[in-house]
Formats: structure tokens, sequence, C-alpha cells
């Protein structure tokens, strides 16, 4: 709803995070919106939903649209941040969970090493991959 009514609040959301969801844009409607929005953050509802007229996601874009917005802008972009950064957690667990299939399936090296890659690089939601933590200092 939030995204759909004030796409502008997407560019409050941290580089990094909005960097990690872009990267999605290829092969998930949920990123492939946040792009558009994040390209027209002006955009009128109306026109967001006109952009997916005829595809699967349209009724589901126009329910949305039909509901009010009630929360500050601060609160938005809140909610913002800690939503795509939990997209951004499940799309990085897909991801090593597709990888120890296919492993299992036909173990191969550079499999093994992209796996490892990460599990070391998993930090926090929008932290950059090999980002230390404060887990990983000690």
């Amino acid at each position: 709803v939030y995204i759909l009514r004030r796409p502008w609040t997407l560019l409050k959301v941290s580089e990094a995070l909005r960097a990690e969801v872009l990267a999605h844009a290829e092969s998930d409607i949920f990123a492939e919106i946040v792009s558009y929005l994040i390209e027209h953050p002006d955009a009128e509802v109306s026109e967001v939903v006109g952009r997916w007229a005829g595809q699967p996601v349209a009724g589901e874009l126009s329910r949305l649209a039909a509901q009010s917005v009630t929360l500050s802008d601060e609160a938005i972009i809140s909610q913002l941040q800690d939503g795509l950064g939990g997209y951004v957690a499940l799309k990085a667990r897909e991801q090593r969970a597709k990888l120890v299939t296919e492993i299992k399936a036909a173990p191969a090296t550079e499999k093994l090493q992209a796996l490892r890659s990460l599990q070391q690089g998993a930090g926090p939601p929008g932290t950059p991959a090999g980002t230390p933590t404060e887990s990983s200092k000690s």
C-alpha cells in the first residue's frame, strides 16, 4: 500500500538495501515493481496499476491501491526499511537453499564456492557482502 501511495519513500531507504532488492528485478515481480517506483517516484497510483494491467499481479495491485494510508511518512520509511530487509533476507535464504539442492544433486566446485561465499557474506539486511558484523569481529 505504502509504496503505491507514496513511491518517493523508497528513495529514503538505504541505498545498499535498495540495490539488494533491485538485484532481483529480473526474476521477481515485487522487485520489478520496486524498481519501477524508484525510477518513477512521482508516479500516480493509477499509473502503477495500469503498468501491470492484464498481468496476474494486477488484481492485487488494484486491491492495495484502494486502501488508505494512515501512517506518517517517517513510519512508512521505517516499515519499508524493515520490510525490504526481510525481503532481502528471504531471497538470500532462497538462494542458499537452491544452491544446497543443486550441490546435493550434482556437487560442483563452483557451486560449493558460491555457497561458502554466500554463507561468509551473509550479514544483516542492507549490509554489503563481506562487511564485518559485530558477531564476526570477535
